[in-house]
C-alpha cells in the first residue's frame, strides 16, 4: 500500500526560485567561460598580429634590397601556407628610413626608424685620401680600427714643442687609400635636394606641436629667424632662411631646413638640420640620437658638444686653405663623420670617418695633412645613416628607435 504525499502550495514558489538561480548561475558561468574562450582567442591573434610585424622587421633588416622597388605601401605574405599578411610603408626621413608595418587589419601598427650597420658603411673606421704627403700624427692621437691611409703611411711627429704621445698604429691595420674618398649615395642626394624644394603652406605659430609618424603627410612650417621656448616633436619639418634654436627648444626628431644655422649653448634634443651655407653649434650643445648636421660649406662644433648621429660636409669644389669643419679637442661625436673638403678636428670621434684632407692650425703655425689630440674609436653599437654605403657588401638595416601604436 503506497501512501501518497502532497506538497504544499507555499513549496512552489520557492522551487521556481531556486531553479531560477540555478539556470541563472549556469547562463553566468557558460558566459564567463566563452568570454574568456574569446579574450584568449583575441590575444593569441594580437600575438600572432605580432609575430608577423617582427618576422616583416627582421626580413627588412636582412634584405632591404626586397623593399627597394616598392611605391608607397606593399601588402606581403609571410607564408605560403598560412592566409597571413602585413602592410609594409617605407618613408625616408632625412639620411634615415621610417618602417611602418601594420597587421593585415591594420589594428596592430609599429613605427621604427632604420639607419644601416657599421659593416654596411665600410670596412674601414678611417678613410683618408691619398695624396701627395703622408699623414702625421702628433701629441695624443689616437686611431682604432682598420684604416686607409695614403701610400706614405704615418708619420709620428711633433708640432713647436708637442711630440706624439698616442698609442702607435699597427702596420697590419693600414691599407693603402684611393685619391678620393667613397662618394655618396645618389639617392641620398637626391632625398636632401627633395627636402630643399618643400614649400611650407604656413608660418610656425604654435608654442607646441607633436604629430605622429604614422600620420602623413609630414607638418610643414615656415619658421622666423629665432624657434625657442616652443615643443616640437615627430613628423614635423621646419623651413627657414637664418635660423637659431634657442637653448630653451624642446624639440624631439625633427627634420630643420635652412640656409644658415646656430645651435646655442646648452641646446639638448633630436633633429636633423641640412644647411645649404653654415652650421655653428655653441659649447655645451647635446644633439642627442639619432641627429644629423649636413652644410655644403661649413660646420663649426664648438668647446664640450655631443653630437650623436653624424656630421656631413659635402662640398663641391673645396678652396685649399678654406676650412671646412671644426671640431674643438673638448668635444665628441658618435657617429659617422665625413668631409669632402679641409678639416681640423679634435677631440672624440666614436665611430667612422672619411676625410678629404686634414690640416692644423695653431700659435706656431699652418700644417698640412696632420692630426693633433685626435681620438678616432670604433662604434659597432650605432646605426649609421643611408649616406656612404659599402658595395661589396650585402646592406643590412639597423633599428634606431620606436614608436608603437
Amino acid at each position: 500500500m503506497k501512501i501518497a504525499k502532497k506538497l504544499k502550495a507555499q513549496i512552489l514558489p520557492t522551487v521556481m526560485v531556486v531553479s531560477t538561480l540555478l539556470l541563472l548561475l549556469t547562463f553566468v558561468l557558460l558566459s564567463l567561460w566563452e568570454s574568456d574562450l574569446w579574450l584568449f582567442s583575441r590575444n593569441e591573434y594580437i600575438e600572432k598580429c605580432r609575430s608577423n610585424i617582427e618576422s616583416a622587421y627582421v626580413l627588412y633588416e636582412a634584405h632591404p634590397e626586397l623593399f627597394n622597388e616598392m611605391d608607397d605601401s606593399l601588402c606581403l605574405n609571410l607564408y605560403d601556407s598560412i592566409a597571413s599578411s602585413v602592410i609594409i610603408k617605407k618613408k625616408t626621413w632625412g639620411l634615415y628610413h621610417w618602417i611602418n608595418i601594420a597587421s593585415d587589419n591594420a589594428n596592430i601598427k609599429q613605427h621604427r626608424l632604420y639607419g644601416i650597420t657599421p659593416s654596411s658603411v665600410s670596412q674601414y673606421n678611417l678613410y683618408y685620401t691619398n695624396g701627395q704627403s703622408s699623414l702625421t700624427l702628433v701629441e695624443n692621437t689616437n686611431l682604432q680600427g682598420s684604416l686607409a691611409l695614403p701610400e706614405k703611411g704615418i708619420i709620428y711627429g711633433h708640432s713647436g714643442n708637442q711630440f706624439f704621445s698616442g698609442e702607435p698604429v699597427s702596420p697590419s691595420n693600414i691599407q693603402i687609400s684611393e685619391a678620393e674618398i667613397p662618394q655618396p649615395s645618389q639617392n641620398a642626394k637626391k632625398e636632401i635636394q627633395k627636402l630643399r624644394q618643400l614649400k611650407p603652406l604656413e608660418i610656425m605659430s604654435d608654442d607646441s606641436i607633436s604629430q605622429s609618424f604614422s600620420e602623413m603627410p609630414p607638418l610643414i612650417y615656415a619658421v622666423n629667424e629665432y624657434v625657442g621656448n616652443t615643443i616640437l616633436s615627430g613628423n614635423i619639418i621646419l623651413c627657414g632662411d637664418d635660423v637659431i634654436i634657442g637653448s630653451n627648444a624642446v624639440i624631439e626628431n625633427i627634420i630643420l631646413i635652412a640656409n644658415r644655422v646656430i645651435v646655442e649653448s646648452g641646446f639638448k634634443g633630436s633633429l636633423q638640420i641640412f644647411a645649404k651655407d653654415s652650421v655653428w653649434i655653441d659649447s655645451k650643445v647635446k644633439l642627442t640620437y639619432p641627429s644629423g648636421v649636413y652644410s655644403q660649406k661649413y660646420i663649426e662644433v664648438r668647446n664640450k658638444c655631443e653630437i650623436e648621429g653624424y656630421i656631413i660636409v659635402d662640398v663641391d669644389n673645396y678652396i685649399t686653405n678654406e676650412l671646412n669643419y671644426y671640431q674643438s679637442k673638448t668635444s665628441i661625436l658618435r657617429g659617422l663623420l665625413y668631409v669632402n673638403g679641409i678639416s681640423q678636428i679634435q677631440g672624440i670621434v666614436s665611430g667612422k670617418a672619411f676625410l678629404n684632407r686634414c690640416i692644423y692650425k695653431s700659435t706656431s703655425g699652418y700644417s698640412v695633412d696632420l692630426m693633433s689630440n685626435m681620438s678616432l674609436l670604433q662604434n659597432d653599437w650605432i646605426a649609421y645613416p643611408l649616406w656612404v654605403t659599402d658595395n661589396s657588401h650585402n646592406l643590412q638595416m639597423m633599428q634606431i628607435c620606436s614608436e608603437n601604436k
